[in-house]
C-alpha cells in the first residue's frame, strides 16, 4: 500500500530518531556496543539531544537514563525522555515521551573469544502522548545484535550493530537498523568517537535514512565525563528528511566489578531504537 507522509509525521518522525535512539546513541552514538557497566556498576546519563530539519525543531531536555549492571556481563536500563517538538506549521509541544527498558547479555567475551558480542532486547512503552507527536502510541521491541573488538593496545574500539525494531499492532512500521562505529583514546581524558548508520523502513515509501555522527567525549574525573556528537542525514535534502543532529551530555559512573568493562568507563549505554519508521503515517 502506498504511504501518504505528512510534514507533521516527517518532522516528529525526525526528531524521534535522534531522542529515541539515541534515546540509545550507546556512548553519545546510535549504534551501540556490546559492553556493560561491570557487577554492581551503576552508569547514569543526563543530557540533551537535539534534531533541526526544515519541517522541525525537537529535542530531549532532559533525557534521564539509568544502566546497572547485576552481573559481569549483563546491563539492565530505564529511559526517560522529556520533549519538546516545534513543528512547522503547528504548535509547540511539550511533555515526558515514550520510556524504554532494556537487558543486555554479553555472550561472547572478548577475552576467551578475541571478540565481544551481545544481545540487547528492548520494550519502549507507550507512555507519550501521540496526538501531540510525543509518543509513537504502540508497544515496540528493539531486537539488536553487537559485536565489538578492542586494537592497539585497547585504544581503539570498533563495534557493530544490527537490530529489528518490531512495531506491535502496525508491521508497516517495523524497520531494521545497522550502523559500525569507533571510539579511539587519544589522551587519559580524551575519547574521539564517531559512526556510519543506516535506518531502513521496509514497508514505507520514500528513501532510507543513512546518518553520520561525530563527537569527543572529555573525562572531568573517573567517575564523571562530558559526551557530544554532531551529525547529519546523508539523504536527499529535496524529501523533506535531511536534518542536523546535536548531543550533548554528562556521563556519570560509579560501582562495578573491577573487570575490562566495569562501570568507570568513559562510554555512556543509553541508545534506543529510532522510531523515524515507527512514526511515519499511512
Amino acid at each position: 500500500m502506498a504511504r501518504h507522509i505528512s510534514r507533521f509525521a516527517i518532522a516528529t518522525a525526525i526528531l524521534w530518531g535522534l531522542i529515541a535512539g539515541n534515546l540509545e546513541a550507546g556512548n553519545p552514538l546510535q549504534t551501540n556496543d556490546p559492553e556493560t557497566p561491570g557487577q554492581n556498576g551503576w552508569e547514569v546519563n543526563l543530557l540533551q539531544s537535539m534534531r533541526f530539519t526544515r519541517a522541525a525543531f525537537g529535542q530531549a531536555l532532559p533525557l534521564l537514563n539509568i544502566n546497572y549492571g547485576h552481573q559481569e556481563n549483563d546491563q539492565w536500563k530505564i529511559s526517560i525522555p522529556v520533549i519538546e517538538l516545534d513543528p512547522h506549521p503547528g504548535g509547540r509541544h511539550w511533555g515526558i515521551g515514550d520510556i524504554q527498558l532494556g537487558w543486555k547479555y554479553r555472550f561472547l567475551e572478548e577475552a576467551d573469544y578475541g571478540i565481544q558480542a551481545s544481545i540487547y532486547p528492548q520494550p519502549l512503552l507507550p507512555t507519550g502522548q501521540e496526538d501531540l507527536g510525543l509518543g509513537n502510541g504502540r508497544v515496540e521491541l528493539f531486537l539488536p545484535l553487537s559485536v565489538g573488538k578492542h586494537f592497539l593496545d585497547d585504544k581503539l574500539f570498533v563495534y557493530g550493530e544490527a537490530a529489528h525494531n518490531v512495531v506491535f499492532e502496525d508491521v508497516l512500521r517495523d524497520s531494521w537498523f545497522f550502523g559500525i562505529a569507533a571510539e579511539w583514546q587519544i589522551t587519559e581524558k580524551i575519547e574521539l568517537v564517531g559512526e556510519l548508520a543506516d535506518l531502513v523502513v521496509p514497508d514505507a515509501t520514500g528513501p532510507d535514512d543513512p546518518f553520520f555522527n561525530l563527537g569527543f567525549n572529555y573525562q572531568f574525573s573517573k567517575h564523571v565525563a562530558l559526551q557530544t556528537a554532531f551529525g547529519r542525514s546523508l539523504g536527499n535534502e529535496t524529501d523533506g528528511r535531511s536534518y542536523f543532529s546535536s548531543y550533548v551530555g554528562l556521563h556519570i559512573t560509579w560501582g562495578g566489578g573491577g573487570g575490562d568493562t566495569e562501570g568507570d568507563s568513559i562510554r555512556c549505554r543509553c541508545r534506543q531504537p529510532s522510531l523515524i519508521a515507527s512514526l511515519l503515517r499511512r
